[in-house]
């Protein structure tokens, strides 16, 4: 799953869960701050929506239950799933057998 497939799902779900997108989303993996207002993702120069990343133009799907989530990506055909708490959102992407971690 790429990087800002993984973004887009987190702040889908942020959405999901809070009400509306985060203004910005930090990476622990790559260390960075990206601004993801309005749907919008700055780093990728592309809009995403909740099924829909503009700039790689991939779908993917995400179900929402409460505090966890679970979704698959068509770009690489690989599912995800993860947690939310707080403001934390843990993604554990299957493709890469990793554990991704961002904050809001």
């Amino acid at each position: 799953m790429k990087e800002e497939i993984r973004r887009a799902a987190a702040a889908t779900v942020l959405k999901e869960v809070r009400g509306s997108y985060p203004s910005s989303l930090y990476s622990y993996s790559t260390g960075r701050h990206t601004n993801m207002e309005g749907g919008y993702d700055y780093d990728a120069r592309a809009h995403y929506s909740n099924s829909y990343h503009y700039g790689n133009r991939t779908h993917y799907t995400i179900s929402v239950n409460d505090n966890t989530f679970s979704g698959f990506d068509y770009g690489d055909s690989h599912h995800f799933s993860g947690t939310v708490n707080d403001n934390s959102i843990t993604i554990y992407d299957y493709g890469e057998g990793k554990y991704y971690r961002y904050s809001a």
